[in-house]
């Protein structure tokens, strides 16, 4: 999976935790990566339980043996990990593991350490010390573990901006430095809660992690950023990565970069590819003609951020439904007693309204073969798949075609990829992109060009709604 996982952890781990050394290699590496990844990533929390994550039961057994993994957590002095909740069959809801303060304080004593030693990267599936590593950022085989040929070339490893970091370093210290000593945060009016400083704990790993591994010694001043194609084609970055950390964060290592995004992506694509089968979506075009306008009414009137309004938008774009159960995307997202405004809201009602037409045309019209739904990237889905899932195949696969012409243009610029966006060193030429989508995917993009600034107090303000 292209995971890595500082050995030092392991070693900390080991030298203080009763039973962990009796662990194999493989299970020692599992347990540190389960504790580091969670605690600085919210890749794996549980839908109805966010102070808890869950885990494939299928890797677990994998790892520790057959129905194992919960003895030999319990075996640990002091333990680690612990099952909050159980599997619940009529909810459907998978187990719920929570990270114990243990776990905790033994990560930060690990933390300490690094920032002034630097990391020690293995790759966390073969245990192996990450030295030179692969010169290609995209991985030779999928997130199955199938070979893959991918058509973007561009360097794994990535400079990133360390001084900016350790600004950031500072402020998150002295932010929490005041909330423990119960005082107010300088640069925030209002007041702040568990949630909030919850962030900047977060935040705070994120930032020493990143900067010990960027001064371990094999490319100083360099991440080793490595992604895995999913099923549609897009492409994830595993463990740390700049896809996975917050975004202050992102900000700050990549600051005095050029960030572009295509304006109004998702729900570009699919107005597009739906007009070219003779269905007008009307609603789709005003939301997209008036989006901050149409968010900031949404927010206000549910009382909700804009970017929680705009995670809920996206969700209903890909197959999100008017669910009232409380895992699933919308009311995980904002609770089940917003979700149900939010559902009720004239302009989501249009959204949904418009998309139920669109979906019907796109996957009417998408090519097909021996039963199974061929998108852009030539990537297939069965067609017995719901019709959510079919469409998220479909858009996904032609988001992640735009970035693999933008990585084919400019392949040594390129130092990020995400979903609907990419970062690149310098300032590009983005007409060109433009053209040559135009040309190979009949399809017309805009792009927003803005350059990364760390912007400190600015970006905690943010954090902080």
């Amino acid at each position: 999976m292209n995971r890595t996982l500082d050995e030092k952890f392991c070693h900390t781990l080991s030298d203080n935790v009763e039973g962990f050394s009796e662990f194999s290699y493989e299970e020692q590496r599992t347990t540190a990566h389960l504790v580091q990844h969670n605690l600085t990533c919210d890749q794996f929390k549980h839908s109805s339980y966010p102070d808890c994550f869950y885990a494939s039961h299928a890797f677990l057994n994998k790892v520790y043996g057959r129905t194992k993994f919960e003895e030999k957590m319990k075996s640990l002095k002091p333990q680690l990990i612990s099952v909050e909740h159980g599997y619940d069959v009529s909810g459907r809801e998978t187990k719920a593991y929570k990270l114990t303060d243990e776990a905790q304080m033994l990560f930060e004593m690990y933390l300490d350490k690094i920032i002034e030693e630097g990391a020690a990267p293995i790759e966390l599936t073969s245990g192996k010390r990450l030295r030179k590593g692969r010169a290609n950022a995209v991985a030779s085989k999928d997130h199955h573990g199938f070979a893959v040929k991918s058509s973007i070339k561009i360097p794994s490893w990535q400079t990133i901006n360390i001084p900016a970091l350790f600004q950031y370093k500072d402020l998150l210290n002295n932010d929490l430095i005041f909330a423990k000593n119960n005082q107010n945060i300088p640069y925030l009016k209002q007041e702040y809660g568990e949630k909030f400083l919850s962030k900047i704990q977060r935040c705070l790993y994120q930032v020493i992690q990143l900067i010990a591994y960027a001064q371990a010694g094999f490319h100083l001043g360099q991440l080793y950023l490595r992604y895995d194609e999913a099923d549609g084609g897009r492409l994830y970055g595993k463990g740390l990565h700049l896809q996975n950390v917050s975004k202050i964060v992102r900000n700050a290592a990549l600051a005095e970069c050029y960030d572009y995004d295509i304006e109004n992506c998702h729900f570009s694509l699919m107005y597009q590819l739906a007009s070219k089968q003779g269905e007008e979506c009307l609603g789709i075009k005003s939301y997209m003609d008036n989006k901050r306008l149409y968010r900031e009414r949404i927010a206000s009137d549910l009382d909700l951020s804009i970017d929680k309004v705009k995670t809920c938008l996206i969700a209903i774009m890909y197959g999100a439904t008017r669910s009232r159960r409380n895992q699933d995307a919308i009311p995980s997202e904002i609770g089940l007693h917003k979700a149900k405004q939010f559902y009720r809201h004239p302009i989501v009602e249009r959204l949904f309204y418009d998309i139920t037409k669109a979906r019907k045309v796109i996957i009417g019209a998408c090519a097909k073969s021996n039963g199974r739904y061929k998108n852009a990237m030539g990537k297939f889905i069965a067609g017995t798949e719901q019709h959510s899932k079919v469409l998220a195949h479909i858009m996904q696969g032609l988001e992640a075609k735009i970035l693999t012409i933008v990585a084919g243009i400019y392949p040594d610029q390129i130092v990020l990829l995400q979903h609907d966006g990419w970062v690149t060193k310098a300032e590009i030429d983005t007409q060109i992109i433009v053209d040559t989508v135009v040309k190979e995917l009949d399809i017309n993009i805009q792009i927003t060009e803005q350059m990364i600034e760390s912007r400190s107090y600015e970006d905690m303000k943010e954090v902080s709604n």
